[in-house]
């Protein structure tokens, strides 16, 4: 699906969003919650969950992971 912005107009709201991390219509809040129902519905209490942030180049931490 192609995608066209007016320039004049969306580079505005673009670097607001890349500057701020605000979305038209995304709730933080509410997206928050959905995500831990979701946890709670999938029993992800009873797993060990990593988040393992390499940067650039993943297999450089696998050492350290």
């Amino acid at each position: 699906m192609a995608t066209t912005i007016d320039r004049v107009t969306d580079l505005s709201d673009i670097a607001r969003t890349v500057v701020t991390g605000e979305r038209a219509g995304y709730n933080t809040s509410e997206h928050l919650a959905h995500a831990a129902r979701q946890a709670r519905e999938r029993n992800y209490q009873d797993l060990l969950i990593v988040d393992a942030d390499a940067h650039h180049y993943e297999t450089e931490s696998w050492g350290d992971i």
